[in-house]
Parts: C-alpha cells; structure tokens; sequence
C-alpha cells in the first residue's frame, strides 16, 4: 500500500483560465467545513493506528455537513460547470467509508492570497495524511487511506501541484527516517540519492577508496567501528547562475562510539541521518519545480559504532582542510565528519552560500525544544534571508544581538 504518490494535477478549466475568460468568486468558509476539515486531518494524522466506533460516528457526521455545504457551494457559487482541482494523496482502502472529498478551505478570505492559501491546503493535506505501514503485518488490511481531496475553485492548479510537491518531499525525509537503521546502511541512504538521475541531478556516490583517494580522513576516522562502508554523496540540480550549497550529516546510526550513549538516548539514533535526508529531499524539490538556482547537495554518510577498530577519545584526527581534531569525546562524531564535507563543497565548488542541516546536538533540543530548529552563523544577511523565508514572526533586533553573542563566543568558528 503506498501512502502518499506524486501528485498530478489536471483541470479543464486551466485552457480558460490561461485566456482570462473564467473567473471564480471567492467562497467564504462555513463554520461546518472548518470543523470537518480539522477533524479529519487531527483524526487521520493522530490516531490512524487506532479505530474507534465513536470516533468513526463523529467525523462521518461532521464530514457529512461538510460535503453537503461544499456541494451546495459549488452549484450556487461557482456554477453548475465548476470543474475542481483534484489533490491525489494516496491509495488504498477506504477511510470511514470516504474515497475523497471537497473543500473551500483555500478560499477563506484572508490576509494571504488565494494562492497561498491554495499551496498550504494542499501541502497540509499531503503531509496530515502521511502514514509509514511498511513494516505493519498485524491488521493491515483495516489501515484505512484517504486517495484524494478536491480543492473547489479556479486559477490555482499550479500552486495546489507546488504544495503538493514540497508536501511530498517532506514525505520523502520522514519515511528514510522511519526506516530501521539496520535496513537503512550508508550505501542505502546513498542508493536513494541516485534516483534523483531520473530527475536530472547529476549523482555521485564515492565509496570507501572513493573517500580515501579524496583525502576525506575525519569521514574515515569514524568509520572505523562500523563494519559497513561509508558513502560520500554530491548532487547537483543546475537550474541558474546563484550556487547555493547544502551539507548534511548522514549518521545512519549513532551509538556514540566508544563514549557510548545511554539506552534512552539510543533508542532514535537512527534520525542522525534526518540532515543528509533533508538534503537529498531539497534537492529533489528544486528539481522537480525546475528553481532558478544552482543547487549543490553534499552528505556523508557512516554509522558510529564502537567496533574493534573505533576511533578513541585523545586521537588526532587529520581532516580534508589539513587541519586536526583532537577527539575528547567519540560522541561528537556529527562535526568531524562534517568538518570534512564542508570543507570539501566550499573547496570544490565555491558556492554562493553554504548552509549545513545537521542533527547535531542534544543541546538545540534542550534550548528549543522540538517544535523548532535552531540556526547558528556568522553570515547575518544570510540568517536574515532565511528567516524572512519562514513566514515565522520574528524580532530583527532579538536575531542581530543573539548573532553578535555568537560571534563573540565563538560558537560559530
């Protein structure tokens, strides 16, 4: 059963709409859509491993109400000939005895444009229907999907196609961090880069001799424990002049080495290679909405293991720029093996901007907490620049000062 597909979006309406000739009036939301459509996606996201009969009697009843305001909405509204957008994002058995439905959510009159709103509709359907079954045997057959959801409305099909793409990738990073760390080695996270060929990424994968010829030693020195080979990936998406660099750490299981970490901190070792998944993800997305920019993807990939030959606290690591670390605790791994790849992609490719994804530290956890991601940096108009692109309300002043405590710290060095 697949959980989520690429999404393909197809109306007869767009030959129209291209010639300005049809035009769709906004559709204010009923309370009734709103409360089937949150029902359905808490519902679907929260608690599809578990069916209950009062919960089932609850959303048929609420999504009941829904469908007959959307209909009535779609006949008085946008005429008897509205053709909608169709939203694919599964397949499957039947959820609650529903194949697919309609919404006018994207068409709340709100501050954003109907666009936006569109592209958010689409992207929050896509990831709220997400399930990884892949390893379920017990009842499978009762795991009920949803295989579509109809944005009722015009002009916005290529928006619904770009939140579904983005929403997809998304996707795409959590199933490779659902995937067990035993079925999921370096060679396997590099194996999924490849298939971005298909895509017109250019991909390549250097295996252990193709490390040790690059000269990528802190990559190795980690490695040592582990009786699986590690992976060195670079992609490249070349959609325009502007070279922006993405690094990620791709530990697909960390144990902590010789300083081994304790059993509950053990347990989701095998997200240390979410960076190199989000990466690869990125990568993907420029490609697949043909970006205007030249995107360059790198990640190395090992586990971290306390084998018979692991690198030890007090050893002296040589690293790619020429440089050394001095190991003090073989937990630490996630910057030793980037210390390598960052220095690699600004050596090599001499990108406008280098930003890592990395599972790093416990800390940011600590700090933030897990609704967030913490960013650290010496670059202030990059910081900027990517916070503006969060949509995130944000204090300039509160960034600039907690940048100036970075560098004066010299957390970011």
């Amino acid at each position: 059963m697949v959980c989520h597909q690429r999404s393909i979006i197809r109306t007869s309406r767009q030959e129209d709409e291209a010639q300005g000739t049809l035009k769709g009036p906004k559709v204010p939301l009923d309370p009734p859509t709103a409360l089937g459509w949150v029902c359905l996606i808490s519902h679907h996201a929260k608690t599809r491993d578990s069916w209950n009969p009062s919960h089932g009697l609850l959303l048929f009843l609420q999504l009941s109400i829904t469908f007959f305001n959307a209909l009535q909405m779609m006949k008085t509204r946008l005429g008897a000939n509205a053709v909608p957008v169709t939203l694919p994002i599964g397949e499957g058995d039947l959820f609650c005895g529903i194949i697919d439905f309609s919404t006018t959510l994207h068409n709340v009159d709100i501050s954003a444009s109907k666009e936006e709103r569109a592209q958010a509709v689409a992207e929050g359907s896509v990831l709220g229907a997400y399930q990884y079954i892949k390893y379920r045997t017990v009842d499978r057959q009762k795991i009920k999907v949803i295989q579509s959801i109809t944005l009722v409305g015009d002009g916005v099909g290529a928006f619904v196609e770009k939140g579904a793409v983005l929403a997809e990738c998304e996707n795409f990073v959590r199933d490779l961090a659902n995937e067990p760390a035993s079925n999921l080695k370096p060679e396997q996270l590099a194996n999924s880069a490849k298939e971005l060929s298909r895509l017109g990424v250019k991909v390549v994968v250097y295996d252990k001799k193709g490390i040790e010829k690059l000269g990528l030693s802190a990559l190795l020195a980690v490695n040592r424990g582990s009786v699986n080979e590690p992976r060195f990936v670079v992609m490249e998406y070349d959609g325009g002049k502007k070279r922006v660099a993405l690094v990620g750490k791709g530990i697909t299981f960390d144990s902590g080495g010789l300083d081994l970490k304790p059993e509950d901190g053990m347990f989701t070792m095998k997200h240390d290679m979410c960076g190199a998944a989000t990466v690869i993800a990125v990568v993907k997305a420029a490609a697949l909405l043909k970006l205007k920019v030249h995107v360059i993807g790198v990640f190395v990939a090992t586990e971290n293991m306390p084998g018979m030959d692991a690198y030890k606290p007090g050893d002296i690591v040589k690293t790619y720029s020429g440089k050394t670390i001095e190991v003090i605790n073989t937990d630490a791994e996630g910057r030793v093996i980037l210390s390598d790849a960052l220095a690699y992609t600004e050596k090599v490719f001499k990108p406008d901007a280098i930003i890592d994804l990395a599972t790093l530290t416990g800390a940011c956890v600590v700090a933030l907490g897990n609704v967030c991601a913490g960013i650290i940096g010496r670059d202030k108009k990059l910081i900027m620049e990517i916070f503006a692109k969060t949509g995130i309300k944000w204090n300039e002043s509160e960034v600039i000062r907690s940048i100036k405590t970075v560098n004066i710290t010299k957390l970011a060095t």
